[in-house]
C-alpha cells in the first residue's frame, strides 16, 4: 500500500516539474507505474529499456533508478540518478515522496553530476554566443545561472569562475540583442554605390583604407587585471576590442568582437568610452575610424 501511494504522488509531482519534458505515451508511462506498484521491478525495466532514449522523461528514469534500488542495485540505480539530473538539471524528488535513504542518495549524486552539467551547459551557451546567435545564447545562459543559483550547486568553489563568466556572457548577448533592435534598416533608396561613396562623411574608415591617416593616441588608460579567483589568476585569455573614432577623437562606441573575460570586459568597455585621439584624417578633412586592439590578459609571471 505504502508503494502505491508513492507511485500516485511521484506521478503528480514529476509531471508539473517537468513540463517541458520529452513527451511518452500514457500507455508506457501507465505500464511502468503499475509494473513498479505491484513490485515488478524487472518488468518495469525491461519496459523502460523498451522506449527509445528521445522519448525518455524524467518520470520514467525516476521509476528507473527506483526499481534498481527496490532491486539491490545501488550503483546502476546512482547512474540512473545522474541521468535524471542530466535531463533535467533543475528537477529535484520531492522529499515527502520517497524515504530519507532515497533522499539523500539523488542529492549526494546531484551534487556530484551538477559540475559536470554546468559545464557542458556553459559550452553550449557559449558555442551559440560564438555563432552570434544571441538569443539562444542569453537562454541557455541564464537556464545555466539558474542551475549555479541551486542550493545543492552553490559552495563548490570550481563553479565560482562559471557563473561570472556565464553572467558576463549573458550581459554581452543581452547588449547585441538590444543594439540588433535599435538599428533600423537601411534604406533601400540608398545604393551600393552611395555606401561606398569616400565622399560620404558618415562612412567609417579602417586600416584597409590606405589613403587615411590613422587617428593617433593621446590618452589611452588600460584598467587594471587584477582576478579575484585562482583559475583567472592562472590562465591566459584573449580577445578583440573594437573602438569607433569620431572627427573629434572621441569613442562614439566600443564593444568586444571577441570576448576575452566578461567581467573584465565590461570594464574595459567602460574605460575605452573615455579614450582620446587625434582624429582620423583623408586629406586633412577628420573621418571616423574603426580601430582594432588585440587584447591579451596574461597570468602573472
Amino acid at each position: 500500500m505504502i508503494a502505491l501511494v508513492f507511485a500516485v504522488a511521484f506521478i503528480g509531482a514529476a509531471a508539473g516539474a517537468q513540463s517541458d519534458a520529452p513527451t511518452v505515451s500514457l500507455s508506457d508511462l501507465d505500464a511502468v507505474k503499475s509494473l513498479y506498484t505491484a513490485a515488478e521491478y524487472e518488468d518495469a525495466l525491461q519496459r523502460i529499456a523498451k522506449i527509445a532514449p528521445a522519448d525518455l522523461t524524467i518520470s520514467l528514469e525516476q521509476y528507473r533508478a527506483l526499481s534498481l534500488l527496490a532491486l539491490g542495485r545501488g550503483p546502476e540505480a546512482e547512474q540512473a540518478f545522474a541521468d535524471m539530473v542530466r535531463l533535467a538539471p533543475r528537477y529535484r524528488i520531492p522529499e515527502a515522496d520517497v524515504s530519507p535513504r532515497v533522499s539523500a542518495t539523488y542529492k549526494a549524486v546531484r551534487q556530484r553530476v551538477l559540475p559536470s552539467v554546468a559545464r557542458e551547459l556553459y559550452e553550449q551557451g557559449k558555442a551559440s554566443f560564438d555563432r552570434k546567435d544571441f538569443a539562444e545564447a542569453s537562454e541557455q545562459l541564464k537556464d545555466l545561472l539558474a542551475v549555479l543559483s541551486d542550493s545543492d550547486a552553490e559552495g563548490q568553489t570550481d563553479l565560482g569562475d562559471l557563473k561570472l563568466l556565464a553572467d558576463g556572457f549573458v550581459r554581452l548577448a543581452d547588449l547585441e540583442i538590444a543594439m540588433a533592435a535599435r538599428s533600423a534598416p537601411p534604406s533601400p533608396s540608398k545604393s551600393p554605390e552611395s555606401v561606398a561613396d569616400t565622399t560620404n562623411p558618415t562612412r567609417v574608415y579602417s586600416a584597409s583604407d590606405t589613403s587615411v591617416l590613422p587617428p593617433i593616441e593621446i590618452d589611452r588608460r588600460m584598467p587594471a587585471w587584477a582576478p579575484s579567483s585562482f583559475m583567472a589568476r592562472n590562465v591566459e585569455y584573449s580577445g578583440i576590442l573594437e573602438v569607433l573614432i569620431g572627427e573629434t577623437g572621441t569613442v562614439e562606441s566600443a564593444g568586444m568582437s571577441r570576448p576575452a573575460f566578461p567581467p573584465y570586459d565590461q570594464t574595459l568597455l567602460t574605460a575605452a568610452k573615455s579614450w582620446k585621439f587625434k582624429p582620423a584624417t583623408q586629406g586633412g578633412r577628420p573621418v571616423k575610424y574603426r580601430l582594432t586592439y588585440s587584447i591579451v590578459l596574461a597570468p602573472a609571471r
